[in-house]
């Protein structure tokens, strides 16, 4: 992911799961929280942004 304001490519901060339940079906999620790593940018060490990754959909044993 790269900074919306100055393009330059940012770093993960931080990375948790978090669970969604819908019935019987489970949906798993690495969540990571993006900030830019740019000293000269307006964002630099705030949150751009993050991306969900599903590690787990379905029903578990």
């Amino acid at each position: 992911m790269n900074c919306p304001k100055c393009g330059v490519e940012c770093i993960i901060s931080a990375a948790h799961n978090e669970a969604e339940q819908h019935g019987d079906q489970v949906t798993v999620y690495t969540v990571q929280d993006f900030q830019c790593r740019n000293p000269s940018c307006d964002g630099y060490g705030k949150k751009q942004g993050e991306i969900r990754h599903v590690i787990f959909n379905g029903i578990p044993k």
